[in-house]
């Protein structure tokens, strides 16, 4: 799992925020799940190039997010 870290996180929120992003380059679309808002990041394929903000929810603390 690669661990590039966020350009910005702040304020922890109550329960976990789920942000969706999407890379202009490759199209790989990223779901980050955090206890910090993150304002930007970027993409884990081309590690260079900041995601496109497409979207964020609150999840409840008790359901989790997994791959399928």
């Amino acid at each position: 799992m690669l661990n590039l870290g966020a350009a910005s996180a702040s304020s922890i929120s109550k329960g976990k925020l789920t942000t969706l992003w999407r890379c202009s380059k490759c199209e790989a679309f990223i779901s980050i799940n955090s206890v910090y808002r993150i304002d930007e990041t970027f993409c884990p394929v081309c590690v260079e190039i900041p995601l496109e903000f497409c979207g964020s929810s609150v999840s409840a603390p008790e359901f989790q997010f997994a791959d399928a």
